[in-house]
């Protein structure tokens, strides 16, 4: 549940990091305005089956890299004695 909260709570702030659309509705239903954040280094990725298009596959490696090293921190092994106490 925290998992999931964090994602829900982060998604839309991320989302602001795209280079494309129209930008995020970050107060809707409240408020109809779109923002983008001020550095936008993430690439928008195409959709549905244009995810298999030469873009799309760029769009992936540049996301793996961008994000390898929260990767590598979820992926990292911990020790069995540091969770039994």
């Amino acid at each position: 549940a925290l998992a999931v909260g964090l994602v829900m709570a982060t998604h839309g702030i991320l989302d602001t990091f795209t280079d494309g659309g129209r930008g995020v509705a970050l107060l809707w239903p409240f408020d109809n305005r779109r923002f983008f954040a001020p550095w936008r280094p993430v690439p928008v990725s195409p959709l549905a089956w244009g995810i298999l298009s030469r873009r799309g596959f760029y769009v992936m490696a540049y996301e793996l890299v961008l994000f390898l090293p929260l990767f590598v921190v979820a992926a990292w092994p911990r020790s069995r004695r540091a969770h039994s106490v």
